[in-house]
């Protein structure tokens, strides 16, 4: 169940905006499974709910909570994946916090489309409607969050983060591994985080003691403990992310 003091977290769209979320099962919840991305994608306009019946009560119009509610429970649902014969313990979905332009989607597909055609290449034609979700995801309307991934369940390590940022931490979730911090992308945010947060991360170790490393590309990169990333991809509070419930920690709005 959605943790309902979430919602009000979330950036009023302006016309043209959309959020999406996107689900998928990861190897690192449940060993021997193979990663997969963009299974389930789901866009997000709340103001569709002012043309949808109420479910709760059929005499009533769906409040936008109550649409993105109805949305992202059938997302975690996960059919595809369930009918693809993914354990459950390997799912997660994320949310991306940033409005999403639908007009730049809507062009970039159009372009792949008629490039394809121009090459005849007919089996990328049919990848379209899937392309026409990356092409939303990849554009942004407003770019309002950044997001710190702390990738280790470290109390202190949080409340440093939440004393050198102070008023721009948007909200916290904990998370399967750690901790994700919403943070204002402004330029005390940017300059505080290169020169004081980032120099705080040190190499994530296994459990003999060794450096984790990740792929990035064709280069091989050692797995920090803190990570920044431009895009929000968070896991929404309430739901599951490879079987352990996410959970709001708050933030400034509380």
């Amino acid at each position: 169940m959605i943790d309902e003091r979430w919602f009000k977290y979330l950036p009023r769209l302006n016309k043209g905006e959309a959020f999406i979320a996107f689900g998928a099962a990861r190897h690192k919840y449940v060993e021997g499974v193979k990663t997969t991305r963009g299974v389930e994608f789901v866009l997000l306009t709340p103001d569709e709910a002012l043309n949808k019946k109420s479910k709760l009560d059929p005499t009533k119009k769906m409040t936008p909570e109550e649409y993105i509610t109805d949305k992202l429970t059938l997302l975690e649902g996960r059919t595809k994946l369930a009918k693809a014969g993914y354990p459950e313990e390997s799912f997660v979905f994320y949310f991306d916090m940033n409005p999403k332009d639908l007009v730049a989607g809507y062009a970039g597909t159009c372009q792949l489309g008629l490039k394809r055609i121009v090459e005849r290449n007919l089996p990328k034609l049919r990848s379209i409607p899937f392309d026409f979700y990356s092409q939303v995801h990849k554009h942004n309307s407003r770019h309002l969050f950044v997001l710190l991934d702390v990738d280790e369940k470290n109390p202190d390590l949080l409340n440093t983060i939440n004393e050198l940022l102070i008023e721009d931490v948007y909200y916290e979730v904990e998370t399967h591994g750690g901790y994700h911090v919403i943070v204002r992308k402004t330029d005390t945010t940017r300059q505080i985080t290169r020169n004081q947060i980032m120099p705080l991360a040190s190499p994530l170790l296994d459990e003999e003691g060794n450096v984790q490393w990740h792929q990035d590309g064709n280069k091989w990169r050692q797995k920090m403990n803190i990570t920044f990333a431009p895009r929000v991809q968070t896991p929404v509070p309430g739901t599951l992310q490879g079987g352990f419930e996410v959970k709001f920690l708050g933030g400034c709005l509380e």
